[in-house]
């Protein structure tokens, strides 16, 4: 059995699952919508109205921030192109995949998970349920988790303003540094 994909490139199954489905690797295509259609050496092809999508390959073009501790958590805004509101992904390494959530054509907000520390890749997958991933080689990089000992006062005003001292074992080597009180966001450090 064959499958026809799109242009009229019929390509071989892969396997036969039953007698109600069948799976087929597909060809590379333009992008756009196609109809999706089945045969047999002893049949012709079965029309369809069934329409498939050929996507535009994701490109991750950069990552903010561009590292965050491995216990996981931080928000990271993924920049680039070809990106799509429904069912996409983005994939830290060997993580599992979380979901992608979409602002634009041109970002994703994702989460990073856990992960041991290093260099990762940082992918998208914007079709085919995870199947594939953009090939940008963008990174992220896991850094140790920062230990909070102590904070200097240890309270203030609910209407904040308080300035405090935080003592930090593991301090990460950067910049801009933020401190966070429960779920307030992210204060600028001095």
């Amino acid at each position: 059995a064959a499958a026809l994909v799109g242009s009229g490139a019929w390509r071989s199954l892969q396997r036969c699952v039953g007698w109600q489905e069948v799976v087929c690797a597909l060809p590379a295509h333009h992008v756009g919508f196609v109809l999706a259609e089945v045969a047999s050496q002893l049949t012709s092809a079965v029309e369809s109205d069934v329409a498939f999508q050929f996507r535009a390959e994701p490109v991750v073009s950069m990552v903010q921030p561009v590292s965050g501790p491995s216990s996981g958590h931080t928000i990271v805004n993924v920049y680039g192109e070809h990106f799509v509101p429904d069912e996409a992904l983005c994939r830290f390494g060997s993580s599992m995949p979380g979901t992608a959530h979409f602002v634009s054509t041109g970002l994703y907000l994702c989460e990073a998970p856990s992960h041991s520390e290093g260099l990762v890749s940082m992918e998208v997958s914007v079709s085919d349920l995870g199947q594939q991933y953009s090939r940008s080689g963008v990174t992220f990089e896991y850094v140790p988790e920062a230990l909070v000992l102590a904070v200097t006062p240890n309270e203030g005003a609910a209407e904040g303003g308080t300035v405090v001292e935080v003592s930090v074992l593991e301090l990460p080597q950067e910049d801009s540094l933020a401190c966070r009180f429960g779920t307030v966001a992210p204060l600028a450090g001095r």
